[in-house]
């Protein structure tokens, strides 16, 4: 098998940016992982799409880096490379380039199925439910289309890369590639407009809004990488492949690269985090509540015994609403982390006409306690239980439960 001499400017850029386009997402993508790590959150679905996409963007930058070695890629003229080595490595080349083509849309419809799932956990509405599983479907569709078209462009299906064939017939592969190209930017705009409407809507200060907006829009790179690579596939010529899919193939590569990599920033926030940590949930802690959620068990164990302090309860924002008299200040609510911990008020008394007291009156008796609440059982149960002691003759005993909770505003 022929193998070409690394000589030419054309082959150290497509051998360099095919590197890169192996390199960048993989980077992005084990990013992500650890980012998921770090916020103690459980891999998701479309954690794994992603990881599918970027081994098979892997592969697409791999056969590119075999054309430049084996068939002459960036080297010469086909017809110069055809007269010295003959047709193996420009049949190689063929084979490589319905290769590229699945590879290239197998990666990005990986990629743009995992962020709609990811919508489907971000912004659980039946709106974004049924729009992402149509886009998903829309999708699918042209990823078999796109390889059905790359088959059968050809009749017999080995003239696409049998030079000496003189049967059967070709159709116009460039205006192929084009259209599935043009198709694809299409869903790219598609799955990129889609959750912007919900980040506009969300209760938190514009400024913040407006960087959400920001990085979930940086996908719109894609979208100019989609359009230059359908400028380049139209001037690409069959007859002189060597020479003509330079700019076609590096585009081609560098589209899901820069996909899966845009696609993971908005999910990198947890390297960022200086202070606090996150539950065993991902439910991010401040700085002081992560001390006490580390000591979780011996807090608890002390809760028990009814000695818990109360300010060391890991807390976590419910929601922040901008305040109605617009001076900068804002109204956080907060809530104890996942339930753990309930403070909760008891108050039981006698009828009127008990017995046991005088003169018609009525005795009542008002207890605090926290409760750890494990999932086991009823909470008001367990609070019953706690004033009473477990003991039969308390049982007929009338009385109410109450629970109370509380909202804490930051000054």
């Amino acid at each position: 098998m022929a193998r070409f001499p690394i000589e030419k400017d054309d082959q150290r850029v497509i051998l360099a940016a095919n590197i890169l386009m192996i390199a960048v997402p993989m980077v992005a993508v084990s990013l992500r992982l650890l980012s998921r790590r770090i916020a103690k959150r459980a891999f998701h679905l479309s954690d794994y799409l992603m990881v599918a996409a970027v081994c098979v963007s892997a592969s697409l930058s791999s056969l590119s880096i075999t054309g430049v070695v084996r068939c002459g890629l960036g080297y010469d003229h086909m017809a110069n490379i055809l007269q010295v080595y003959g047709l193996e490595p420009i049949s190689l080349l063929l084979k490589l380039l319905i290769g590229l083509q699945f590879t290239w849309v197998i990666s990005l419809s990986l990629c743009k199925i995992s962020i709609l799932i990811l919508y489907r956990k971000l912004f659980p509405t039946p709106f974004i439910h049924l729009a992402s599983l149509a886009t998903s479907a829309l999708i699918a569709t042209w990823a078999v289309a796109t390889i059905l078209a790359g088959c059968l462009i050809c009749q017999p299906i080995s003239k696409n890369w049998d030079l000496l064939m003189t049967d059967g017939y070709c159709g116009n592969q460039v205006l192929s590639f084009t259209i599935t190209g043009a198709i694809n930017l299409v869903t790219d705009i598609m799955v990129l407009v889609l959750p912007l409407p919900n980040l506009y809507k969300l209760q938190v200060p514009m400024q913040q809004r407006m960087v959400l907006v920001g990085v979930f829009s940086l996908g719109f790179l894609t979208c100019v990488v989609s359009a230059v690579r359908i400028h380049y596939l139209k001037s690409m010529d069959y007859t002189d492949l060597t020479l003509s899919m330079k700019h076609p193939n590096i585009f081609s590569g560098l589209e899901p690269s820069a996909a899966i990599t845009l696609a993971c920033i908005p999910l990198l926030r947890p390297l960022f985090r200086w202070s606090g940590g996150y539950s065993h949930t991902g439910t991010a802690l401040g700085a002081k509540a992560t001390s006490s959620y580390a000591s979780k068990n011996s807090e608890s164990s002390h809760a028990a015994k009814g000695g818990f302090d109360s300010r060391h309860i890991p807390l976590e924002r419910v929601s922040k609403n901008t305040n109605s008299h617009d001076d900068g200040s804002s109204e956080c609510r907060l809530r104890p982390e996942e339930d753990l911990y309930k403070h909760t008020a008891v108050a039981t008394g006698r009828p009127p006409h008990s017995s046991s007291g005088s003169n018609g009156g009525s005795s009542m008796m008002i207890a605090e306690s926290f409760v750890e609440n494990d999932g086991g059982g009823d909470l008001e149960e367990q609070n019953k239980g706690q004033q009473r002691g477990d003991t039969q003759p308390h049982r007929s005993r009338a009385g109410i439960t109450m629970r109370h909770e509380w909202d804490v505003t930051k000054q």
